[in-house]
């Protein structure tokens, strides 16, 4: 089973689990407002540019409460090498390029382990930065995990960003917690993700 997956993280980005919700959400125009220039381009000029890959790294830990006991599954991800670019316009980034990564995998007591390579990965999307966070409607990376559920795993995440003092390295990092209930199932996503990025000058 392959899904494409962020930054975060993803990645990664990595990575984060989202719930869709048919609720309809209170705004005040203010806040519209406050939304629609956070993404002016002087917000995104930092990151306007092509940024190397140099690692990323995920740990996802699924809780879930079932009629026949709890379940946990553990996902680790851990990246080996890189030769991957994501670049970034005032709003849209494109990523091309190859990666490989560890995996280790372990639910109901069963643990698997692969090193897995990805060659030839594009792909594409738009984001938004509102402060120090991004969030992208694409995914930066692709993952394959056989046989397990990637629901956690969404095109559209929002994680932190931070880029060093002289602009030269730029982080997402996700930290995050989401709950989720389904026809009495109660499931507890924790995912931890950082990615690190060098300038391309």
């Amino acid at each position: 089973m392959k899904k494409s997956l962020l930054p975060f993280l993803s990645l990664f980005i990595l990575l984060s689990a989202f719930t869709c919700e048919n609720e309809p959400l209170d705004y005040d125009q203010e806040s519209i407002n406050s939304i629609n220039n956070s993404n002016n381009s002087s917000n995104n000029t930092d990151l306007v540019g092509t940024w190397d890959l140099v690692s990323f790294d995920v740990d996802m830990l699924n809780s879930a409460t079932l009629p026949s006991g709890d379940m946990i599954t553990e996902i680790l991800v851990s990246s080996t090498s890189t030769d991957y670019q994501v670049t970034f316009t005032e709003t849209e980034f494109t990523t091309t390029g190859s990666y490989s990564y560890d995996t280790f995998i372990e639910a109901g007591g069963i643990s698997q382990q692969d090193n897995l390579t990805l060659t030839d990965v594009t792909g594409s999307g738009s984001y938004t930065t509102d402060g120090n966070e991004i969030t992208t409607e694409g995914a930066f990376f692709d993952f394959s995990f056989e046989g397990v559920d990637q629901s956690a795993f969404e095109d559209n995440q929002t994680s932190n960003y931070s880029i060093s003092a002289d602009g030269q390295t730029l982080t997402f990092s996700q930290n995050q917690t989401t709950l989720q209930s389904n026809n009495g199932f109660e499931t507890e996503i924790d995912i931890v993700a950082e990615s690190i990025w060098q300038k391309v000058n």
